[in-house]
């Protein structure tokens, strides 16, 4: 876990609940500040040194209750603890971490809101969340139209194909979100887009998503081009089984959406979708009098990781003339 922690770029540490706020109390009475209400200051490395050659100095329990800013009713554990944050400091390079007093209660009312909006059944994405992520894509300068236009495809392709992939509201979401966002790595560079992709969605702020929720939008985003998902690659090795195949299935779906704006000119104006046991058949409705002879070109060629996943031969109907 800390050779992870060292690979990542982060640029503040944040820990919670007892044993932190604890020392973080008892840091503010090292530097002579007056008890907050809401122990939310720093706790450095140097005072975090400190802390533990006087606590060890207490040899039981009734002698560290007696330290400046200790909660007495933790008294019996805070050496363990006190260790245990050492040792991430050293082993992860953290110099500072900041101490919040939102903590594991907080995470379960949370997380139980949110699960509770997705079983009523919501089929947009939340104000808050759809704010931050306009707000994402304009500051990597996407291009809305194709952003919305691939969205808008995914997502009548995944509604049409509901009894295959037996995915909810929940994993839609993640869909459209990964759609808008899916070239946000040209912001870095155009070779390796996605890979970028990967990288700025994982770690820009998306309001009322999760840290797991925004790992399975990124990747999603990720595979929108070149290779299908390895378990060698970064994140997705991380995931459980069942998030790995959300991903999968997600990103076989955005792949075929993106080819279907493959010119950029939302030159598709509908799909309807039919399936068969062996087949699934797209039937493309121009826009105005556009062709689609590049877009069903570039579908194609991103449509085999559908044909992986779910067993069906992909095919692509245009008014009314049949092509692969």
């Amino acid at each position: 876990m800390l050779r992870d922690l060292r690979r990542q770029r982060y640029t503040r540490v944040v820990g919670s609940s007892g044993t932190l706020s604890t020392l973080a109390a008892m840091a503010r009475e090292l530097r002579g500040e007056a008890p907050a209400e809401r122990p939310q200051s720093p706790l450095s490395r140097p005072e975090l040194s400190t802390l533990l050659k006087r606590l060890c100095r207490g040899r039981t329990s009734a002698e560290r209750a007696g330290l400046p800013g200790m909660d007495p009713r933790r008294a019996d554990v805070i050496v363990g603890g006190a260790l245990i944050v050492d040792e991430v400091f050293r082993g992860a390079g953290v110099r500072v971490v900041s101490v919040s007093d939102m903590a594991l209660r907080e995470g379960i009312l949370v997380d139980e809101l949110q699960r509770r909006a997705h079983r009523m059944g919501r089929r947009r994405l939340q104000n808050g969340r759809l704010a931050s992520v306009e707000e994402l894509a304009g500051n990597f300068h996407t291009d809305e139209k194709h952003g919305l236009q691939v969205a808008r495809l995914a997502l009548q392709i995944f509604d049409a194909t509901q009894r295959l992939h037996r995915m909810g509201d929940a994993e839609r979401e993640y869909l459209e979100v990964a759609s808008r966002l899916h070239e946000a790595g040209f912001f870095i560079s155009h070779a390796g887009h996605h890979r970028h992709s990967y990288y700025l969605i994982r770690n820009s702020d998306l309001l009322g998503f999760t840290e797991n929720e925004k790992e399975i939008i990124a990747l999603t985003a990720r595979y929108h081009r070149k290779g299908p998902p390895r378990i060698r690659h970064e994140g997705f090795c991380d995931l459980e089984l069942d998030e790995r195949l959300t991903v999968t299935r997600l990103a076989s779906i955005l792949r075929i959406a993106d080819g279907l704006d493959r010119s950029h000119r939302s030159a598709v104006k509908d799909i309807a979708c039919k399936l068969t046991r062996g087949r699934l058949v797209l039937k493309l409705k121009r826009a105005r009098a556009a062709q689609l002879d590049l877009e069903v070109w570039g579908a194609s060629r991103k449509a085999d990781l559908f044909e992986e996943v779910f067993g069906r031969r992909v095919e692509f109907a245009v008014s009314g003339a049949r092509s692969r």
